[in-house]
């Protein structure tokens, strides 16, 4: 296993307490570069972008931090590197990552445009290791990719509370970082049926706990996730798009039918009115504009005989 590059960003200031990394701006997808699905987007979940420690999906990378000052490293390997657990990083986690581009940048919530850049050298599928140190010298991160197989994220060190400490016992929004978590896990199984026992330990938690997050995250005006019980001890997490997710679609299911109206219309005209008005919509040359004009009026003229 080797280091193939590393960039450092030595006085990163995260925005809304969060460490974001992001597919480069301004690097175009090759021809290759397959369409990934929706659920992997960005913002196609209203859960909380962290969870409750980290979230990625189709070139980005969220993690939970506070407001001040940090160092962010950024490691490119060619296979997974030494764990770091036995370090001094007391938060870590693993999870997919996807890139169309196959170069990223520490970026920020709000965008930039001068953030370190690292290579990951191809557009293929990579897993990520996220972890985060409190030092003498401050908050550090340390990110490492590499090629890999998708495969589910996982939490591997928690020292932190699962439950925020700034919240009552009996406030249900306490699991609101546990349902995150588990929207993390649910948009990349793609459907695919789990056992309760791999969730609970990919979060970290008791099966009472996670119950209760399974219950939060599905219920409720707008709930996170769709749980379905397929078995004693299975079931499957589906994601449920956010509000502005489903107006999205609903603007695209209206732009479909409004194409489809107009095209039933143009069918129903007679050929030579359809082809007229085609060419005048879409002249590619003064020529096919005349052909159009000349069209209209021999339609005319048949229409005065």
């Amino acid at each position: 296993m080797a280091l193939q590059s590393s960039v450092v960003d030595e006085e990163y200031l995260p925005e809304f307490g969060t460490v974001v990394i992001r597919d480069a701006r301004g690097v175009e997808p090759t021809s290759a570069t397959p369409d990934f699905p929706e659920t992997l987007s960005e913002h196609f979940s209203h859960a909380p972008v962290c969870g409750s420690f980290v979230r990625t999906g189709a070139g980005w990378l969220h993690a939970a931090t506070s407001d001040i000052r940090q160092r962010v490293s950024v490691e490119v390997h060619d296979e997974a590197p030494e764990p770091i657990w036995d370090r001094e990083y007391t938060e870590v986690a693993e999870a997919p990552f996807l890139t169309r581009s196959g170069v990223v940048h520490v970026d920020c919530k709000t965008g930039r445009d001068d953030g370190p850049i690292a290579h990951l050298g191809s557009i293929r599928s990579h897993r990520v290791r996220i972890g985060r140190a409190d030092t003498a010298d401050g908050r550090c991160w340390l990110v490492q990719f590499w090629p890999a197989e998708l495969a589910l994220p996982r939490r591997i060190l928690r020292t932190e509370p699962i439950f925020p400490t700034y919240l009552a016992a009996t406030d249900p929004n306490r699991y609101l970082p546990l349902a995150a978590a588990l929207v993390a896990i649910a948009v990349w199984s793609h459907g695919r049926t789990q056992t309760f026992e791999d969730i609970a330990e990919r979060c970290q938690i008791d099966y009472e706990v996670l119950d209760a997050g399974l219950e939060y995250a599905s219920s409720g005006v707008d709930p996170l996730l769709v749980v379905e019980r397929v078995a004693e001890g299975q079931l499957r997490l589906i994601p449920r798009p956010s509000a502005s997710t489903r107006a999205q679609h609903e603007r695209r299911r209206r732009f479909r039918a409004r194409r489809a109206d107009a095209a039933l219309r143009r069918a129903a005209q007679s050929p030579a009115v359809a082809a007229a008005e085609s060419a005048a919509r879409h002249p590619s040359n003064a020529a096919a504009a005349d052909v159009a004009r000349l069209a209209h009026e021999a339609i005319d003229e048949e229409a005065a005989d």
